[in-house]
């Protein structure tokens, strides 16, 4: 297994330990839009605070897989996405190695039910948001400073990592059909 799959297994095997986090994760219940909304404006949000010249065009570029390929947002993507993007970034640090992949995976979940436990508010959407972006931001924090390069690295890992997520669920259809009929030249 690798470092990666370990960080990751390590982090879903507590949230299904803990009702906390499956409900932080849990948004089937809310449509697309109402989640995109508030994750853009939670990363033009962290991108101004850190000070990032044009916040909105790089937040654009983190947010637009989930615009475009998501309707709902099932709990085993959304809790496959964030350990893997927070796992990742790691990993390109050079923090995540195979002696640490099991403390990080179990140190990014403690991260996360501290927040959700903190900030969310049943019934509130931009609670879990800002639940979910304390818990992103408490494990950057823990590996380093997040700067402007290491947030365009950060904002990849979100896009990659939201397009790998609608290609291995029900959605792939939709996203291998468009970027064929894009490849092969068709405009329908």
């Amino acid at each position: 297994m690798s470092v990666l799959d370990t960080c990751v297994d390590v982090f879903n095997r507590e949230v299904e330990n803990s009702d906390t986090l499956k409900n932080l994760f849990d948004l089937n219940h809310l449509r697309g839009l109402e989640v995109i909304r508030v994750a853009y404006d939670d990363f033009v949000a962290i991108l101004t605070h850190l000070g990032i010249e044009d916040p909105k065009v790089i937040a654009d570029l983190a947010a637009r897989p989930m615009r475009n390929n998501f309707d709902i947002y099932k709990g085993e993507v959304t809790r496959k996405v964030y350990p893997s993007v927070v796992c990742n970034y790691a990993f390109t640090q050079g923090v995540l190695t195979q002696e640490s992949a099991e403390h990080l995976g179990l140190q990014f979940s403690n991260f996360f039910e501290e927040s959700a436990k903190e900030y969310v508010e049943e019934g509130d959407i931009a609670s879990r948001f800002l639940a979910i972006t304390q818990g992103i931001t408490k494990f950057l924090d823990f590996i380093g400073p997040l700067n402007y390069e290491r947030s365009l690295m950060l904002t990849f890992l979100f896009e990659t990592e939201w397009l790998l997520g609608a290609i291995e669920t029900q959605y792939s259809r939709d996203v291998f059909y468009k970027c064929s009929a894009e490849a092969d030249g068709d405009p329908n």
